[in-house]
Parts: C-alpha cells; sequence; structure tokens
C-alpha cells in the first residue's frame, strides 16, 4: 500500500507542477490543461532529464532529476503566482470537473492495481524485454541506455517511455519490479482521465452542458479501455454452445472453430483463449495463416502486461489530441506571422514537444500524428483563407516548421536509433476480409456512419457549397489508393522489379493491373467515401457554412471574442478522417521489416486507429442523441433502433474484458502483490537475491555473463531484471531489433566457451573480450552447458555472492 501512496504523490506532485504552465498555454479549453497535466508534468521532468544525461557533463541520477524538478517548481511557482487570480477564479468555476477528473483517474488507477496485484509475475511474452529496457534506464548513467542484452552495445529502440516510468520509480524510491507494474497501471489511469478530458472539453466546446460533458466522458473512458471488438461476442456464443457450423465456418478465425459449451460464465478450454481476439485478420488455407496480424486494443494491452510504446505512447497521444483540439479552436491563423510571434511560438512549442515525445516513445505516432497537425494547420488555414491554394500555403509553413523542430528537439535520439525497418511496399494479394474487418471495427462504424451522414444531410439546406471542396475532399480520400496504384502499375511495367523487391513471393509475370486495381477500389470505397466525407464535413463547418446550424452551439463563459463551436464540432472529424485513413492505409501498404508482411503494420495502425474512434465515437453518440431528442417520430423510431444496436454491441464487447479478466487471474484468488519479481522466489530464492544483490552492488561499466538460451523464457532473466548488460540475452529480439546478427556474430558461443571450456586462460582471454566483471552460475546455466567447466571459475574470480544454488563471481583484474 506504501508502494502505492508514493507512486500516486510523485504522479500528482508532477501533475500540480505542470498545471500552471498548461493553464497558461491552453486558453482555449475549459478546463485549461487540467486533464492533460499528469502526462504533461511527466515530460516537463523527464524531457530534460534525458538531455541532461546525454551529454557526458551529467549523470542520470536522482539528483539530476531532483534539480529538474526544482527549475520546474521554480517556474511552475513564478506561473502560479502571475496568474493566481485566474487560476483561483477556474478552481471556483470549474472544481466539478477538476473533482471528476481525479476520481475517473483514482477509479481506473485502483480497478487495475487490483488486477495487476493478482498478475504481477513478469515472465510470459515479451515482459522480460520490457523489463529490461525498464532496467536499463535506470541503471545506465548516461544516454541511450546500454543494452541489457548485448554488452557494449546501446538500446536500439524507442526507449524514452521506459526512462519516463523508470525515472518515476526513482522519484518513488521504489524498486523497477513493483514499478513496472505501477507503470502499466498508470498509464491506464492516464490515458482514462486524458480521454475524459477531451471528450469533456469537445462537447462543453460545442455548447454542451457539464452533465452531458461529463456521460460523453465517461463513455471515452469506456470505448478506450473497457471493451473488446466483437470476437467478445463470438466467444459468449461459443462458450454458450451455440452458432451453426457455417456461422464459424463463414467467421474464419483461428481457434474459433465451433461452439464449445463451458460449464461456467465464462471460457474453460485449456489454454489462453483470450489471445484469439487479437488476432482476427488473417487468410487462412488448410489451417495456414498467409496473411498472419495482430489486432490489439488497450483493455488486452493492459491485461497481457507488456509495457510496450504502444501501450506507453497512449497517455501522451491523448495530450497531443488535446493541444491540437486547443490549436484548432483558437483564432490562431497558421503562417509564418504566428511562428515567429511570442503567443504563437510559445503555443507551438509545447505542440512540438508533445509531438516530438510521441515519436519518442513509439516511433509509429511521429508521422501519424503529424500529419493531424498538418491536416489542422489547412482546415484552420481554410478558415479564414479564400482559398485551398493559399490555405495550403500557410498549411504547409506551419506543419513544416513544427515537425522539424520535433525532430530537433529529440535529435540526439534520432542521429543514435538505428532501425530495421527497410522502407514501405505495397500490399499484394491478401487484404482484410470484409467479416474480419466488421468484426474488429464493426461497433465503431456503427456509431461514426449515422454521425457523418447526419452531418452530410444537415448541410443541405445551406447547398453543398463550393465544389472545389468537396472535390479537395474526394481527391484526398483518393490519394492513398492512387498511390499505390502508381506503384502496383510500375511493378507491372518492370516484371523483374516486382520479383527483386518480393523475392519470387508472388508470380514474376505481368499481372492483371486493371482487375487488381479495380477490385482494391471497391474494397475500400466504403471507407474512402466516409472519409471524404468527414474531410468536407470538417472544411464546411471550419469555413463557417455550419455556424448557425440548430443545437447546442453557444460558446462556453470562459471563451473569449474570436471563438465559433463550429471550429470544436470540426475536430472529431478530422480524427475520424485520421483513423479512416489508418485503416485504409492497412489494406495498401506494409512497413517492410524482419518479418515481411503487414502483421506490425495492421498492428500499429489499428490500434492508433481505435484510440481515435473512441474519442469520436464518445462525441458522436452525445452529438446524435442530441439531435434525435428533438427531432419528430420519424426520425426518433430509427434512432430507436440505432441506439438498440450500439447498447447490444457495447453488452457483447464487455463480456470479452469480464471473462478474460477473470481467466487472466484466477478469480483474482492467491496472494495480491505488486512486485512482479515475487513469483521468482517460489522457482528459486536463490536467484532472486541474487538479482538484488546484483542491483546493490553493481557499478557503472559493470557486464556480467549468464547461460543464452530461447527467447520469451527464463533465460536472460538477471540482465533483464538488473539492467547490467550480459555479452547476450535474447538472440531472435536482438535481430529484431538490429535488423542483422551482425553485432552479435561470435556471442553465442564466446558464451558457450566461458563455462564449457576446462582452461582457465581461454575463458579469461573471452571474458576479457567483453568486459565481464560477473560470472553468473546458476541452474539454468548448469543445465545448459553441464557441470564439467564450472570449477575454473574459482581461479578466475572470487566469490561474490553465494545463496542456494546460485553463484556470483567477481572476475579478478
Amino acid at each position: 500500500m506504501l508502494d502505492v501512496i508514493l507512486w500516486l504523490l510523485a504522479v500528482e506532485l508532477l501533475g500540480l507542477l505542470a498545471f500552471p504552465i498548461l493553464y497558461a498555454l491552453t486558453p482555449w479549453l475549459p478546463d485549461r490543461g487540467y486533464t492533460l497535466a499528469k502526462p504533461a508534468g511527466l515530460l516537463l521532468a523527464f524531457y530534460p532529464l534525458w538531455l541532461l544525461a546525454s551529454s557526458p557533463v551529467f549523470s542520470n541520477s536522482l539528483p539530476t532529476l531532483l534539480v529538474v524538478l526544482l527549475s520546474l517548481a521554480v517556474a511552475s511557482g513564478y506561473m502560479a503566482w502571475r496568474l493566481r487570480v485566474g487560476l483561483l477564479g477556474f478552481l471556483r468555476r470549474e472544481w466539478r470537473v477538476v473533482l471528476l477528473s481525479e476520481l475517473v483517474f483514482l477509479g481506473i488507477f485502483a480497478l487495475w492495481a487490483v488486477i495487476k496485484s493478482h498478475d504481477a509475475a513478469i515472465n510470459h511474452t515479451e515482459q522480460p524485454m520490457d523489463f529490461a529496457f525498464l532496467n536499463a534506464t535506470v541503471a545506465s548513467r548516461h544516454f541511450p541506455p546500454q543494452d541489457p542484452w548485448l554488452a557494449g552495445h546501446t538500446v536500439s529502440y524507442y526507449y524514452f517511455g521506459y526512462l519516463i516510468f523508470g525515472g518515476l520509480t526513482r522519484l518513488a524510491g521504489l524498486s523497477t519490479s513493483v514499478g513496472y507494474n505501477l507503470a502499466l497501471v498508470l498509464v491506464a489511469a492516464l490515458a482514462a482521465v486524458g480521454i475524459f478530458g477531451l471528450a469533456v472539453n469537445i462537447v462543453r466546446l460545442v455548447g454542451g452542458s457539464l452533465r452531458a460533458a461529463a456521460v460523453s466522458g465517461l463513455l471515452g473512458v469506456f470505448l478506450l479501455l473497457g471493451i473488446a471488438n466483437l470476437v467478445s461476442g463470438l466467444e459468449l456464443i461459443r462458450a454458450g454452445g451455440g452458432g451453426s457450423a457455417e456461422l464459424w465456418q463463414w467467421v474464419d478465425i483461428k481457434g474459433l472453430d465451433g461452439p464449445l459449451k463451458s460449464p461456467n460464465w465464462y471460457p474453460t478450454e485449456p489454454g489462453w483463449w483470450w489471445w484469439r481476439a487479437t488476432r482476427v485478420i488473417d487468410t487462412v488455407q488448410g489451417g495456414n495463416s498467409l496473411d498472419y496480424t495482430i489486432t490489439e486494443f488497450p483493455f488486452f494491452s493492459f491485461m497481457l502486461g507488456d509495457l510496450h510504446p504502444h501501450v506507453m505512447s497512449l497517455p501522451f497521444m491523448l495530450m497531443f489530441l488535446g493541444l491540437v483540439l486547443n490549436y484548432v479552436v483558437s483564432p490562431a491563423r497558421p503562417g509564418w506571422r504566428w511562428l515567429i510571434s511570442w503567443s504563437g511560438a510559445r503555443d507551438a512549442l509545447v505542440i512540438v514537444l508533445a509531438l516530438g515525445a510521441l515519436g519518442f516513445i513509439n516511433l509509429w505516432d511521429l508521422p501519424v500524428f503529424a500529419a493531424l497537425f498538418a491536416g489542422a494547420a489547412l482546415a484552420k488555414a481554410y478558415k479564414g483563407q479564400e482559398t485551398l491554394g493559399r490555405a495550403a500555403k500557410s498549411a504547409i509553413a506551419t506543419a513544416i516548421s513544427v515537425i522539424l523542430l520535433a525532430v530537433v528537439l529529440y535529435l540526439p535520439f534520432y542521429l543514435a536509433f538505428d532501425s530495421q525497418a527497410k522502407g514501405i511496399l505495397p500490399v499484394k494479394e491478401y487484404v482484410t476480409r470484409p467479416v474480419h474487418f466488421l468484426v474488429v471495427c464493426g461497433l465503431f462504424l456503427l456509431i461514426v456512419v449515422p454521425f457523418v451522414v447526419w452531418e452530410l444531410l444537415a448541410m443541405l439546406p445551406r447547398g453543398l457549397g463550393r465544389w472545389q471542396t468537396a472535390a479537395f475532399a474526394l481527391a484526398v480520400a483518393l490519394v492513398p489508393w492512387l498511390i499505390w496504384t502508381l506503384a502496383e502499375g510500375m511493378m507491372a511495367l518492370v516484371p523483374w522489379l516486382d520479383c527483386v523487391i518480393y523475392k519470387g513471393a508472388s508470380p514474376c509475370t505481368v499481372p492483371d493491373i486493371a482487375g487488381l486495381v479495380w477490385q482494391r477500389f471497391l474494397h475500400l470505397l466504403p471507407l474512402m467515401l466516409l472519409a471524404a466525407a468527414a474531410v468536407y464535413v470538417a472544411l464546411r463547418r471550419l469555413h463557417g457554412a455550419a455556424a448557425a446550424e440548430p443545437g447546442p452551439t453557444s460558446a462556453p463563459e470562459h471563451q473569449s471574442q474570436g471563438y465559433t463551436p463550429s471550429a470544436a464540432s470540426s475536430f472529431p472529424l478530422m480524427l475520424l478522417a485520421l483513423a479512416l485513413f489508418l485503416l485504409i492505409g492497412a489494406e495498401l501498404f506494409y512497413l517492410v521489416d524482419i518479418f515481411n508482411n503487414r502483421m506490425n503494420t495492421i498492428f500499429k495502425l489499428y490500434y492508433q486507429a481505435w484510440v481515435l474512434l473512441a474519442v469520436v465515437c464518445s462525441y458522436a453518440i452525445y452529438y446524435l442523441c442530441s439531435r434525435y431528442s428533438g427531432s419528430g417520430a420519424w426520425i426518433r423510431f430509427p434512432g430507436y433502433v440505432w441506439a438498440g444496436l450500439v447498447i447490444l454491441g457495447l453488452v457483447a464487447s464487455v463480456y470479452y474484458p469480464l471473462a478474460a479478466g477473470y481467466t487472466k487471474t484466477s478469480g483474482l484468488a492467491g496472494k495480491a502483490t505488486l512486485d512482479g519479481l515475487a513469483y521468482v522466489a517460489n522457482e528459486d530464492l536463490g536467484e532472486l537475491q541474487s538479482i538484488q544483490w546484483l542491483k546493490k552492488n553493481h557499478q557503472p561499466g559493470d557486464v556480467i555473463v549468464e547461460a543464452v538460451g530461447d527467447d520469451y523464457s527464463s533465460y536472460g532473466r538477471v540482465s533483464a531484471s538488473t539492467g547490467i548488460p550480459t555479452i547476450l540475452g535474447w538472440v531472435g529480439h536482438e535481430h529484431q531489433w538490429r535488423g542483422s546478427t551482425k553485432p552479435f556474430e561470435g556471442r553465442l558461443q564466446a558464451v558457450e566457451m566461458i563455462y564449457k571450456t576446462d582452461d582457465p586462460q581461454e575463458a579469461k582471454e573471452i571474458l576479457h573480450t567483453y568486459g565481464v566483471t560477473y560470472i553468473l552460475v546458476g541452474p539454468r546455466e548448469r543445465a545448459k552447458y553441464g557441470i564439467q567447466g564450472m570449477d575454473k571459475f574459482n581461479a578466475l574470480g572470487d566469490v561474490a555472492f553465494q545463496e542456494g544454488d546460485v553463484v556470483i563471481y567477481r572476475v579478478r583484474k
């Protein structure tokens, strides 16, 4: 309990330090950035720490962090004093929003703390990898951190999220084995308050009441964190023994091959039945996956417990959306004048800092949210310009400047980072089956399609507006498909190019390009039309065409001259357009990586789309309900049908979180703990004590040697749990991160020779080659390499630690 209190105190402190600064920077948000304050506090604390410790002058240490926090406290105190009248007025006026946001934060935090306390072990999937990076950011004196699984090399991964939560663990005075699980819990809570605040701000900006805004915000939390895709409903049918053979054959999801009646309310089949909900999109022939992908969603992420970059980025992603919303509704006009003005430079700086952080936490987020800002800049410029051409010039100047600065602020990371991605290629024959797409996105589409249709119909009485706007929206929607068509056409005209790129995976003859292009067009047509409509309505709203639309459009009391509700109402449409382009893009292109398929492309783009669609749907439900309530019977009846279908979808989607959560935690049975290494004491108490000893006694520059084994196993546990580099850890993952085996060639054999050779001199030379200071001998080493060569270590080093069957030798110099 004390660990939780210390953690929350550290988080609340950082949020309080950040709020006066955000209050000054977000004057157009009703909550003045309060719901963004906690992730902003983390960013404002750990960005300077990273920058300082990336130099040889300052170290990554608690004193350096305290100096940063003291500086932040001084700046925050100055801002608070200067704005004290406004701050006090805000608290008197908006105390309900402050209280609600804190209740949301603490409620979600408490919920996930209970869940993780009954599933705390850091021992499966890629948890050891995440734990290794977390410990590396704490153990390393400077950045980039040392790679715990490849001594002598720095981490080849986006590590800012690990740095942030590792630093927070240090600030709270906790062990990283507790901090790992609390970081997961905190990310969920920050994401909850982030989407809550975003939805509340949007609804209030368009004139909605605080009650309606709060309901919309809570709905956003539920859509983001509380539901699964529609596999949830299929699992319910399967567990109940329902569904015909034709149904399961048509759905064709691996593992869902027919009814399997459960004796309980949840599935009781052996294994991780809940895994298949994240492996929906696939083309299966003869039991083999031809288009294996990952369709993860936030609830699954937190339940699984991998502290991956795409998970850690959630609160910062929502913080960035809040900052862009503030920019969209502000009266600022994009262009050089805005950038070089004091107020514009100040506002741009916080956007730049947040955008750059997204790329450093999860590189996939940088291009996506840079595109969002560019689109927002274009829409704002069009609001104040007569033509799209002039608007584009202003938007391009603004967007390019902001994106470049976002890279420059984090330049040390980008200069050191070596991506294993090899480029982008067109998706060939295997695309998402419509039924699989509806299983993943159907509930969201059920909400957003009526929303966009209503928006379009609301504009009909005022005419379609300028034909250029409609033509532009349609052209934008077609651009991804046109680029894909061009790429496919080039490969069709140059057959050998197709062979070289795809290495014979596709026929090396000129395909029926016209038929393929037409099929892909029809495949994507519904999404492209919906995207075009979203872009069109957003532009029309910002251009003032819909400003007079009936409904709640009075400006909030705190807003000053220059605010228009149509600007805020266009923002969900921008997010919807971006989400649709992500879904379209995954059907056309994929990032070439070591797997050479679209697995990671679907994974990352669909995950981002889920977040965006959760925000859009929370507003769309408010929008549609407010319109239905004032409509005639001919509208209300279809509205009731729609509401019934949405409720049915939500109920079906919540079965999975309840059943999977119950299964994963064994019904919350067993002793509760947040220590992710507590399970090691049951397996080998000596190993746990050796980890604790190394964490306490290691010095900068230390290197250990331990047994090398399979990925996704207990091999590499000591280096992962301490952050102290070992000669070689998970081989497959090092290959993934570095795109080649060259950086660690010979290391596997070197480790084997260290343990197996009977010649102390031969072992000594290898130890000195890799700078090894500690030799670990435990059950894995004996099982892997035998005991014949272990006696020589007495001649090479001194016993520094011994407990049970674990011995650590300190290598003599």
